[in-house]
């Protein structure tokens, strides 16, 4: 999961990440999505639906998608 957070964030930092802005209800999660507290590097199990969703659709295709730079 950790890893998948990473690429992802990897991808909306450089701007390669895309949202049309009537996808409301994945912008709400990205706004809203956060980490525990009282944990270190540990995602809340909440406000992922569309994340999980949308991660599933790219994790075949991630190398071919690669990173910046690559």
């Amino acid at each position: 999961v950790i890893d998948r957070i990473n690429f992802m964030l990897g991808w909306l930092h450089s701007g390669h990440y895309l949202i049309c802005k009537d996808c409301k209800e994945h912008i709400k999660e990205l706004e809203s999505y956060s980490w525990k507290e009282d944990k270190d590097n540990e995602p809340e199990d909440a406000n992922d639906h569309t994340i999980n969703a949308s991660q599933y659709a790219w994790i075949p295709y991630r190398k071919q998608i690669g990173t910046e730079g690559q």
